[in-house]
């Protein structure tokens, strides 16, 4: 029988990942082997793998998305219908495990339901439809208060909120 070596030494894979990895951090593990290879190292894929995979290199590290900086307002109570909404998504799954959401707007002054719409997905374009919808029931709000999600940052909203005299109200 023949047995592998215990103790691997693996010191020049790591020296040659880490250096590929601060030339080009955005390259992943099969573009790194390919220029291993192409330097004339014969390293079998499996071994630069394993390397690979035990410097952590796999995790890529996820940006974070930044949203515009807004001014801080305080929640007033309106004194009026129609003076503020607000909007909000809230979401659940059927038996099958397909999920659906429901966009809720809710009139401040008086907490009343004015359009429920469900549905499984809401891009920008079809918020804009149900507010159609909800502006011809009950008129135009004043300001529709809303959090960060992607339906209400889109640019489509904010243009459709100026051309109709709303202000959009980020929480």
């Amino acid at each position: 029988m023949y047995y592998y070596p215990k103790i691997k030494d693996d010191s020049l894979v790591i020296e040659k990942l880490n250096k590929l990895a601060e030339q080009k951090p955005r390259e992943g593990q099969d573009k790194n082997y390919l220029r291993i290879r192409q330097d004339g190292l014969k390293w079998i894929y499996k071994r630069v793998r394993r390397v690979y995979l035990l410097l952590g290199m796999n995790h890529r590290g996820r940006t974070k998305k930044r949203i515009p900086a807004r001014i801080k307002q305080y929640l007033n109570q309106p004194l009026q219908c129609n003076e503020s909404w607000s909007m909000d998504f809230t979401h659940d799954t059927f038996m099958n495990k397909r999920k659906f959401r429901v966009l809720n707007i809710i009139d401040d002054f008086n907490r009343k339901a004015i359009y429920i719409e469900a549905g499984f997905s809401f891009p920008a374009n079809r918020v804009i439809k149900t507010l159609q919808h909800a502006i011809l029931e009950h008129g135009k709000p004043q300001k529709i208060r809303v959090d960060n999600g992607l339906e209400f940052i889109s640019s489509e909203l904010a243009e459709w909120c100026t051309e109709h005299d709303i202000e959009l109200q980020f929480i």
